[in-house]
Parts: C-alpha cells; sequence; structure tokens
C-alpha cells in the first residue's frame, strides 16, 4: 500500500538534542529544519505511537490530518513490522 510506488521523501523536524541525529542520515532527501514547537515532542509522540499506545496518548497534540493518517497507518502490516523491529532494540 504504501511503498508500491516511487516517493519523494521530505524530513521536516528540528534540531533539539541527541534524539535529532538522524535528521543528518538522509543527505539526498530534502530537509525543513524548524523551530522547536512546545509542546510538541516527535520523540515521545513516536515512542507512544509505536509502542502501541492509545491513540489519546500519543495524538493529543497533533494537527487533526496527521493524527488521522498516523491512526490509519497503524492498521497496516507495514506498521506493525515498525512496530516489531522497534520492540528488538
Amino acid at each position: 500500500m504504501f511503498w508500491d510506488q516511487e516517493y519523494e521523501f521530505h524530513i521536516t523536524g528540528c534540531y533539539k538534542d541527541s534524539s535529532t541525529f538522524y535528521l543528518s542520515l538522509f543527505p539526498n532527501w530534502k530537509t525543513s529544519l524548524l523551530p522547536l514547537e512546545e509542546p510538541l515532542n516527535a520523540t515521545d509522540i513516536r515512542y507512544s505511537y509505536f509502542a502501541g499506545l492509545p491513540d489519546d496518548i500519543w495524538n493529543k497534540d497533533l494537527p487533526p490530518a496527521s493524527a488521522t493518517f498516523l491512526s490509519q497507518f497503524k492498521e497496516t502490516n507495514l506498521y506493525k513490522e515498525l512496530s516489531r523491529l522497534r520492540l528488538l532494540k
């Protein structure tokens, strides 16, 4: 569903601390660096989302379109695989 066609990737984020090292790992992708937005914390959202916590824990500060997309993506096999790989760390 998500990987059966070509996509152009774009990373949006901000340099906050050591957890944002990944922003520099994809030199061929477009990158937009933004100022830190409180109370939005992508590290906490990723942790809660991939840990399988209830939606109201991780989506409360997200824009509605982002929350809807991520809720739908949670139903895919790719999400399940990414969550499983995250737990192997």
